[in-house]
């Protein structure tokens, strides 16, 4: 077997250094393996140092925890002379909705109820409430000197068991949490810990260039804790249930024995109808005879949200639109995550979502020009907060999405790809398509095509954009909106087996943005409330007419208002915020003018009536 992944080449001997760092080092470069993650069902690693990190994997939601237990030694005779062997520790996090966390000891279950405790798990040996209390199994690794051959073992309790016999009264109550002689903890330990050890034993068989050439497991009469009534702690028989060591090896490796009733297979034995069920289905056995396509979920299995990106200029009714996908989701009790994208860098779309959904803002950028590496990580973060079944992504007006779709296919082991939604504008698309590349940009990269506004174009508008449309994507589908933003032959789109056929293909080449076009984004703080007749004049009248102004401030008359603004329509409406607040102190109003050519300066001097200042003023 190659053992580049841990012994350094030209090292003459195998270090204990080299063994600690073995399995971070083999899970970092299988992960370079798009089938390798994708069998796995990656989710991501994050290292403390060399011997200690965290990870997660889909097939349970919370964080698996492995750390360096003990140092390693050598074998000092026998058949196993001259091996070096050492053993990790392995923690299980649950999520805090996890049912499991109810099945864990009490002091553990309340820890998983804490603020801040998703971030301490990152740092989890720095925590003994937290390393003492998780910890549901421990993982072995044997390697010969030349690193010619190496064992894995995983040694695990069927269920792990704390019996207490005094029980745990509920207090203020004559009521019990845990009845005298009950079950305080019962977690199915070896599971929970087979879901990792495959992952790690697959990792080994991608770098270690072939699957395993032993299966060893013997099993042990198993115990549990009790606590006796001067609080001592001691280990009891546990009828019925069995302490399990399973061990793979690579290279011909012959591991130590523990002991116990035993099941091996070797060599032309080793056929997956040989081994245990739960063993046979381990991702070692078939990875290298995977392709990429074979290692994408089937449908039934395919656990990924599905992502729908919405696109549309400035003003063509993105929001509202995304607003009526969530609440027609929201009534089908289906969780539906939002990354919003702001050309400006305080984000105004976020705040008008409210809670239907959970957002995650992506602002001071456009998604598909400066800040692009950073939807993976948003997706991520969205999905480790809600586990949503449906995403949505919607651009700044100002995003190109045939920018945007390298990326996109760099997100396929994370979320079916459905289809591109561009949004435009039924009265003024006609102009939009005749001036900006960036907006026929917008309808060729489009998988479908949503006229908004439908009700106030002309039937000649309406036909004449059609045909546009038409000619610049003749393979999107095309539907028109009018006051009901979505329409109705869109909904099986967003249906969980909907009719999307996935993303129309990339069309190469360079292609335009909003930089190339002179469109930025001025952003200025009011710290003074002004009229709402003098607002919608000011707004109004910007220098350099941007197409679309924006904020979040206070009136005179209202109090704290929404202002939107389109080519030189504006509107004002009272605000309340996603949580029905209805304070809006000076720190956080603010409008956000988008256009061509803006001149910063020009507007700053236009608003001075508010007070206004480019940089955030200190909350009072």
């Amino acid at each position: 077997m190659r053992s580049d992944f841990f012994l350094p080449p030209g090292s003459p001997r195998l270090t204990a250094e080299c063994l600690a760092g073995l399995p971070l080092n083999a899970i970092t470069q299988a992960c370079r393996e798009n089938v390798f993650r994708r069998l796995v069902r990656w989710r991501g690693l994050a290292p403390h140092d060399t011997e200690t990190f965290t990870a997660r994997i889909d097939t349970r939601p919370g964080v698996f925890g492995m750390r360096l237990g003990e140092g390693a030694r050598r074998s000092a005779d026998g058949p196993h002379a001259g091996q070096l062997q050492t053993r990790f520790e392995l923690h299980y996090f649950p999520a805090p909705e996890e049912d499991l966390c109810e099945r864990l000891r009490l002091v553990a279950a309340v820890e998983t109820q804490r603020p801040g405790y998703a971030e301490a798990v990152r740092s989890f040996p720095l925590f003994s409430e937290l390393s003492g209390n998780f910890l549901v199994a421990h993982i072995r690794l044997a390697v010969l000197p030349d690193g010619s051959a190496l064992a894995l073992c995983l040694e695990a309790p069927e269920r792990k068991r704390i019996r207490s016999t005094q029980g745990i009264p509920l207090p203020g109550s004559g009521d019990w949490l845990v009845p005298p002689g009950g079950l305080e903890e019962d977690i199915p330990a070896l599971e929970i810990a087979r879901d990792w050890f495959d992952v790690l034993a697959a990792a080994i068989t991608v770098c270690g260039g072939e699957p395993p050439s032993l299966f060893r497991r013997e099993t042990r009469p198993a115990w549990e804790e009790q606590q006796d009534p001067q609080g001592r702690w001691r280990n009891v028989g546990a009828p019925g249930l069995s302490n399990t060591t399973e061990w793979l090896a690579w290279g011909g490796m012959t591991p130590p024995a523990q002991g116990g009733a035993v099941l091996e297979l070797r060599a032309e034995a080793l056929k997956p109808e040989a081994l245990p069920k739960e063993a046979a289905q381990a991702p070692c056995w078939r990875i290298h005879a995977v392709t990429e396509e074979d290692a994408l979920p089937t449908f039934d299995a395919d656990t990924r949200p599905s992502l729908f990106v919405l696109c549309g200029f400035l003003g063509s009714g993105k929001t509202t639109l995304l607003n009526s996908i969530i609440e027609r989701q929201r009534t089908r009790e289906r969780c539906v995550g939002v990354i919003q994208n702001e050309i400006g860098a305080t984000s105004v779309d976020e705040r008008l979502v409210g809670d239907a959904a959970p957002v995650l803002a992506m602002d001071e950028g456009c998604v598909c020009c400066t800040i692009s590496g950073n939807l993976r990580a948003g997706v991520r973060a969205l999905q480790a907060r809600a586990n949503p079944e449906m995403l949505i992504l919607e651009t700044t007006g100002l995003a190109n999405p045939l920018n945007l779709r390298a990326e996109l296919e760099e997100l396929r082991e994370l979320v079916r790809l459905e289809a591109v939604i561009t949004v435009l504008d039924g009265l003024h698309g006609e102009t939009l398509l005749a001036e900006s590349e960036l907006g026929r940009d917008q309808v060729r990269g489009a998988d479908v095509v949503v006229l908004s506004k439908c009700n106030l174009a002309s039937p000649g508008q309406r036909l004449h954009l059609r045909a546009e449309v038409k000619a610049l994507n003749p393979a999107a589908k095309l539907y028109e909106s009018g006051p009901e933003p979505l329409p109705l032959e869109l909904l099986p789109l967003f249906e969980p087996a909907g009719n999307a056929a996935g993303l129309l293909p990339r069309i190469r080449g360079a292609h335009a943005s909003h930089e190339s076009e002179g469109f930025s984004a001025v952003r200025l703080f009011l710290r003074r409330p002004i009229s709402r007749l003098n607002l919608l004049h000011l707004a109004r009248t910007c220098p350099g007419a941007p197409f679309r102004v924006k904020g979040i401030l206070s009136t005179l008359e209202d109090g704290p208002v929404l202002l939107q603004g389109v080519g030189g329509e504006c509107t004002v409406e009272p605000f309340a915020g996603p949580g029905g607040g209805t304070d809006c102190p000076a720190a956080a109003a603010f409008i956000v003018c988008i256009g061509r050519h803006l001149d910063s300066r020009a507007l700053l001097a236009h608003w001075a009536e508010a007070d206004a200042v480019e940089e955030m003023p200190d909350a009072q």
